[in-house]
């Protein structure tokens, strides 16, 4: 009876072990997030390349994945770009693995002290990459920056994996022009008080009179 009962308690012990290692986000923390900025300098030409284009992204805990490109640099390094999709847990996980490659999970990796994301301004013909990471209840940033043809190559690697996510290519968004509304009102009535020479008085006293009535 003994035998059969530790032969119970150790596969169930498996069977919780086995559920544990097959979730993909065991390791990572629950609250597991990443805001991305690119900024480009005000001398740095424009580029297609999606790791070279002023953009942000947000990955939030739940998966929610928010991206949008900023070619005008109106948002600034951190304003909430629209929603793009929501990732797989598995495809969350994947993204944690990177970044613990990458270096970008260990705090104390990052940047000592408290940076505002509002201060910071890229090199004026090169580009910056800020990066803020949460887990565990806590969040660290990295600043990234260097010349366009020599940028971080971590920080090159997060931030085209995270365009991949967000189904952002390597080509600039078309521009989009819209066609002023115009509306069809008829003919100028007023078209012969235009004419050279002007009106026949006869026509002036007719349309001061309102056409003749009374």
């Amino acid at each position: 009876m003994a035998a059969v009962l530790a032969f119970t308690l150790a596969c169930a012990g498996c069977a919780r072990r086995q559920q544990v290692s097959a979730d993909p986000l065991g390791a990572a923390p629950t609250d597991f997030a990443i805001e991305l900025t690119i900024l480009t300098g005000l001398d740095t030409p424009t580029s297609s390349e999606a790791h070279l284009r002023q953009s942000r992204y947000v990955l939030f805990a739940d998966g929610s994945l928010c991206q949008g490109d900023d070619p005008q640099r109106a948002h600034g390094p951190d304003w909430l770009p629209p929603l793009t999709r929501v990732l797989t847990r598995r495809q969350v996980a994947e993204t944690w693995s990177l970044a613990q490659q990458l270096g970008f999970t260990d705090p104390a990796n990052a940047q000592r002290g408290a940076v505002n994301f509002k201060l910071m301004a890229p090199p004026k013909d090169g580009v910056a990459y800020l990066a803020a990471i949460s887990g565990w209840g806590e969040r660290w940033t990295f600043v990234r920056a260097g010349a366009l043809g020599e940028p971080d190559p971590a920080m090159v690697q997060l931030s085209r994996d995270l365009a991949r996510l967000a189904w952002a290519t390597d080509q600039l968004p078309a521009a989009i022009s819209l066609a002023p509304k115009r509306y069809d009102f008829g003919p100028d009535p007023y078209a012969r008080f235009r004419q050279p020479g002007g009106a026949p008085a006869a026509d002036i006293a007719e349309a001061k009179s309102g056409g003749g009535q009374n």
